[in-house]
């Protein structure tokens, strides 16, 4: 069986069409707007702690750079800007204590993330 003069059309349109695709201008920037039915949840991240170790700054600074960006774009959490008072309640060693202030209730943030580093780990707290 032989392909028709218009299977053979049908693929060379194809081809065009997907060709043209790779010919436009790269730096276009595709952008999809979801309708999002439900709220998106509120997190706070803190300032990575850092215990005893030799980890170069720049690269923890990357890192929260990353994990800030994956959250943000995870379309299910709105990422809350820093605030020195919150993270001066994260440095109480009574973690209770910490989240017994009304300055997390009153902006509804559901979950603190915090990260911790040592020389021979990563781990998260999730409060």
């Amino acid at each position: 069986m032989r392909p028709t003069c218009r299977a053979y059309f049908k693929i060379t349109a194809f081809l065009c069409l997907f060709c043209l695709g790779f010919a436009s201008d790269p730096s276009e920037e595709i952008v999809v707007r979801l309708n999002v039915s439900q709220a998106l949840t509120p997190i706070y991240l803190a300032n990575f702690k850092i215990e005893a170790t030799s980890i170069d700054p720049t690269y923890v600074r990357a890192l929260e750079e990353v994990l800030s960006f994956d959250l943000e774009q995870s379309g299910r959490i709105k990422l809350l800007p820093k605030n020195k008072d919150k993270e001066a309640l994260l440095k109480n060693s009574n973690i209770k204590e910490a989240f017994a202030s009304p300055l997390w209730k009153t902006e509804h943030i559901n979950y603190v993330v915090q990260i911790n580093l040592t020389e021979t780990s990563c781990s998260a707290m999730i409060y």
